[in-house]
C-alpha cells in the first residue's frame, strides 16, 4: 500500500491507499506484470463488438495485437482511434483500458484500436513507437475492410500510452503517410523525469 501520501490530492488518498505500493526494478518487473494480467477488467458492454488481430510489421518482423472495438449497429464507415495503453512503457497490456474504451465505443459511436505494443526495457525506444505506427498504418490502409473513415483517424492514450500517441501524431505527420485529425492525451508522460528501473 502507498505509504508517503502527503503529496497526494486529498480527492486521491482513498484510492491511493488501495494501490500496491510496487518498486519496479529489474527484479520486480515480471511480477508486477504478472499482477497487471490477473487483475480482472470487464470484457462487454452492450452495443460493442469486439474482434482481436494480430500483425506484423514488415521491418522487424515482431508481432503485434490488437483490439478493435466497434459499435454493432454502425451502419457507415466511422471514426476510429488508435490507442496506447499506460504503465510507464515497462508494465500493462490490452485489458488496462478495456473499460475507458468500451465506454467511449457505446458513448460516442466511434471504432478504437489498441495497441498491444512491445515493453521495455527488453523491447527499447523506438520499439514501442514503432508498433503503434504499425498499427496506425493498418488502420488506415484496411480502412474500407473494417468499416473505417480513413480521413477521420485520431490517436490517443493515457499515461505512457499519452506519451507514445503524442510521438505517434508527430511521427506520423513527419512521414506524411497517414494523418490524424485529432489526439486525446490523458495525463501523458511527456518528459524524462518520470520513474527510471533500477
Amino acid at each position: 500500500m502507498a505509504e508517503n501520501l502527503s503529496s497526494i490530492h486529498p480527492e486521491l488518498i482513498n484510492i491511493a491507499k488501495m494501490m500496491p505500493n510496487f518498486r519496479y526494478t529489474r527484479g520486480s518487473l515480471s511480477l508486477i506484470r504478472l499482477f497487471f494480467k490477473l487483475v480482472l477488467w470487464p470484457k462487454t458492454y452492450p452495443g460493442v463488438r469486439i474482434e482481436h488481430y494480430t500483425i506484423r510489421d514488415g521491418d522487424t518482423k515482431s508481432r503485434i495485437r490488437l483490439r478493435v472495438y466497434k459499435p454493432q449497429k454502425a451502419s457507415a464507415p466511422i471514426p476510429v482511434m488508435v490507442w496506447v495503453h499506460g504503465g510507464g512503457y515497462v508494465v500493462g497490456n490490452l485489458n488496462m483500458s478495456d473499460e475507458r474504451l468500451l465506454q467511449f465505443v457505446q458513448e460516442l459511436g466511434i471504432a478504437i484500436v489498441s495497441v498491444d505494443y512491445r515493453l521495455a526495457p527488453e523491447h527499447p525506444f523506438p520499439a514501442a513507437l514503432n508498433d503503434a505506427y504499425c498499427a496506425l498504418k493498418w488502420v488506415h490502409d484496411l480502412a474500407h475492410v473494417l468499416g473505417i473513415d480513413p480521413n477521420r483517424i485520431a490517436v490517443g492514450g493515457e499515461s505512457a500510452g499519452g506519451g507514445l500517441a503524442a510521438s505517434l501524431a508527430q511521427w506520423s505527420y513527419d512521414q506524411g503517410e497517414v494523418k490524424p485529425v485529432f489526439q486525446l492525451l490523458i495525463y501523458p508522460m511527456l518528459g524524462d523525469a518520470w520513474a527510471v528501473i533500477v
